[in-house]
């Protein structure tokens, strides 16, 4: 099994509401090798949750529609190879961290020199050292 569901959404809602940015994380098993991504996250108002589990999407959406406002907000997806409770880091989730710490650590420092207001874009350097630039 290589998912698990979100906690109950609503009270999660609130405080994501009150936040500024919000950086979700992603351990994703795949049977292709891949690499750490950082990518946007909008509210979308197509998306629905289920019951007591949603997706990141869903919920940056519940804290728009439910309390006003929504952070700005980013997937961290980590490539991994196995959820096997109990079992060690795989060689996949081990350089998965790695890549994840890479791309967040500027990303995240480049959110702390920004106005708060600002609307500019986040510049984040992936794995290979290139400059990307993620919408805020």
């Amino acid at each position: 099994l290589c998912r698990s569901p979100t906690p109950t959404p609503l009270p999660l809602a609130d405080p994501l509401s009150r936040a500024d940015h919000a950086v979700f994380l992603d351990a994703r098993c795949s049977a292709e090798e891949g690499s750490a991504h950082l990518t946007p996250l909008p509210a979308d108002p197509r998306r629905s949750g289920s019951g007591h589990a949603a997706d990141p999407s869903w919920l940056v959406t519940l804290a728009k529609t439910a309390y006003g406002r929504a952070p700005d907000a980013w997937l961290l997806t980590i490539p991994t190879a196995s959820f096997q409770l109990g079992a060690p880091l795989s060689p996949t989730a081990e350089r998965g961290i790695a890549e994840a710490l890479a791309l967040l650590r500027p990303f995240l420092e480049s959110l702390e020199t920004q106005p708060p207001e600002s609307t500019d874009a986040a510049p984040v350097r992936d794995p290979t050292g290139e400059t990307t630039t993620v919408p805020s």
